[in-house]
């Protein structure tokens, strides 16, 4: 099995708990939602409460979660890689020193880069359990529905779009962060060496939505700081999964790296 399947395989093992750890946190993000919906007198005061109820906790306790697990595991793995690759005793790097510098680059990553999502994940829940109120109360003036029968509707409505919802967003919450969980890991790895390395884009699948820049990157070498220009957008990405070249470059994107010596 070659370096790129290896790490595919490792990354999808992480995708499917990562989806339940999500749609589970989603649905912890919307409960309060729910109760003042059951509690309320007119439920239409609960769509001034939403941003107050929906907070980030749920879902930033599953990225404090998953981005040491998978990058842990992610950071070894390509030290491995790199290692026998480059067959120099005195450049090998230990499971001690590469943990300690994932710990410290995460925490680092969680508090800025990473909270940057957390918070724009949670605005997305806002937004979809406003929608889903409004909605809800629209539809059930126009069944001229008693306040009771309303509030009970209301309710359901508002659940059972929500775990709609909440499937798909799941899903592509857990594959990108999980992708760039360990995209994040393998780079800053790689990087604790001190002798020169060439790092190589790799194309993960072909399929109808795969992007034809990074097609067209699979097989390019590039030094390790060097940047890599997405021909057919000029984004640059420094690795797959740089979220600094924007979510469209990201988001269900299964490139990964491996690495050489220069």
């Amino acid at each position: 099995m070659s370096q790129a399947q290896d790490k595919q395989k490792v990354r999808q093992g992480y995708v499917k708990p990562y989806r339940t750890k999500f749609a589970r946190s989603l649905y912890e993000q919307i409960a309060p939602v729910l109760q003042a919906i059951r509690e309320s007198y007119d439920v239409r005061t609960v769509l001034d409460q939403v941003n107050v109820l929906i907070k980030t906790d749920p879902v930033e306790a599953v990225y404090k979660q998953c981005y040491p697990e998978v990058g842990g595991e992610a950071a070894m793995l390509n030290v491995e890689q790199i290692n026998r690759e480059i067959r120099e005793q005195k450049a090998l790097r230990t499971k001690d020193e590469i943990e300690d510098l994932w710990q410290l680059y995460l925490l680092n990553y969680i508090e800025t880069v990473g909270m940057g999502r957390i918070v724009s994940v949670t605005e997305t829940s806002r937004k979809y359990a406003i929608r889903a109120i409004q909605e809800a109360i629209d539809n059930a003036l126009e069944n001229g529905l008693s306040p009771y029968q309303a509030q009970i509707q209301i309710e359901e409505s508002v659940q059972q779009q929500w775990r709609k919802i909440g499937v798909f967003r799941a899903d592509r919450i857990a594959r990108t962060e999980v992708y760039t969980a360990y995209s994040l890991a393998d780079f800053e790895s790689a990087q604790s060496y001190q002798i020169p390395l060439k790092k190589v884009w790799v194309h993960g699948f072909i399929g109808k939505q795969d992007r034809p820049g990074h097609i067209q990157l699979s097989g390019v070498s590039m030094d390790r700081d060097a940047l890599f220009t997405n021909p057919m957008t000029g984004a640059q990405l420094m690795y797959p999964h740089d979220f600094n070249a924007g979510a469209s470059e990201v988001v269900n994107c299964k490139c990964s790296l491996t690495y050489e010596r220069a």
